[in-house]
């Protein structure tokens, strides 16, 4: 029965991760194939190919990024895109939308943004237990002002599923900052703690 189990449990280990991830991608493509409704009828793949080959959404999904990213890189595209979010600003509740994703966007995909660019050690969700979460940014304007010491924006994720989680802010000498990747802190956040990242002392001492 031991033999029984331990090859039951070896299983899934193998299994598990590939299904989960094959379940994964399938949605995703899925959904961006979900893209090809605006292609015209006589140019849908399924037509022209006589049958259904998943993928096609997320080759048109890259290509309308890349020429878009391209258009709007040149200086008669910034404009245009300047002129595109003073026409959204002028629209009641359209611009309180729009404004607030794009704020957000800005800031996870942009160059120069700081969001989870830092993994920190802090107490959560009381003092004595601990837990990993991410570094947003810092506190401006009204609520700077009424936080005397130094405060820093963080993002506590929630596991397995690191999409919820709390935005709390946090004094920065409550925050112990750790020496890991965003992706390393993520895997860990994911597998509750049974993927730990690597020991960066360990791994000084390999190279030495």
């Amino acid at each position: 029965m031991a033999t029984l189990r331990n090859w039951l449990l070896t299983g899934l280990l193998v299994v598990v991760p590939g299904v989960i991830t094959a379940w994964v991608l399938t949605w995703f493509v899925g959904m961006l194939d979900l893209t090809l409704a605006i292609l015209p009828e006589a140019w849908q793949p399924d037509r022209l190919l006589g049958l259904h080959v998943p993928g096609f959404g997320a080759l048109l999904t890259l290509s309308i990024l890349l020429v878009v990213g391209a258009l709007a890189s040149n200086f008669a595209g910034r404009k245009l895109v300047q002129w595109g979010d003073a026409l959204v600003s002028r629209i009641p509740v359209v611009r309180s939308i729009y404004s607030s994703v794009k704020q957000v966007s800005d800031t996870l995909f942009s160059e120069s943004g700081n969001a989870f660019r830092t993994a920190v050690l802090v107490q959560w969700p009381r003092e004595g237990v601990w837990t990993v979460a991410f570094v947003t940014g810092s506190p401006s304007g009204e609520v700077a002002a009424y936080l005397r010491d130094e405060y820093v924006s963080v993002y506590v994720p929630t596991t397995p599923n690191p999409t919820g989680g709390y935005f709390v802010l946090m004094r920065k000498s409550d925050c112990v900052e750790l020496d890991m990747s965003i992706d390393a802190a993520l895997k860990y956040i994911v597998s509750m703690g049974v993927v730990a990242p690597p020991d960066p002392l360990a791994a000084a001492g390999e190279r030495a």
